[in-house]
């Protein structure tokens, strides 16, 4: 690709007529979202401009007596006592394992303290597919999903 195809499609991305350096009228089809943004997307891939950041949610650590307050809460709410607090990596590696060493749903909801969708959803999310699929899988496919 030539310096200059790739000044077009920034002049395109950015609303601008390449070659008279005007913006394109609001109405032009070149304006609409899903083509600025795929100019954006063919940017990124020649290496133009960089990948926008993730922004990372802040998420303020809870003390011990918040933690026992929220926990009792969903107690006393009949959810399991972990319901809805996020996963750290090494609850992650140890759901994957555990589930590898051929325990049940049911049985690590009880051990995490977590509801049965819960536990499934996060086994899905770890593999990067639906825990329906996942659990249908042979041993090695799981082992390679599950990354461990």
């Amino acid at each position: 690709m030539t310096p200059e195809s790739g000044q077009i499609i920034t002049d395109l991305a950015n609303g601008k007529n390449p070659e008279s350096g005007e913006s394109l009228p609001t109405n032009h089809f070149l304006q609409s979202p899903s083509v600025i943004r795929a100019l954006f997307h063919a940017l990124r891939a020649m290496g133009k401009i960089p990948a926008p950041k993730k922004k990372q949610k802040e998420r303020r650590r809870l003390t011990e007596d918040e933690l026992n307050e929220k926990q009792a809460e969903n107690i006393k709410n009949g959810r399991p006592k972990n319901s809805h607090f996020p996963w750290s990596a090494e609850q992650q590696k140890n759901l994957a394992q555990s589930y590898l060493a051929g325990k049940l749903v049911k049985e690590l909801a009880k051990s995490f303290g977590r509801s049965k969708q819960g536990i499934a959803a996060q086994l899905g999310k770890i593999a990067g597919i639906q825990f329906e699929m996942l659990d249908g899988m042979s041993k090695e496919v799981k082992q390679k999903r599950l990354k461990v």
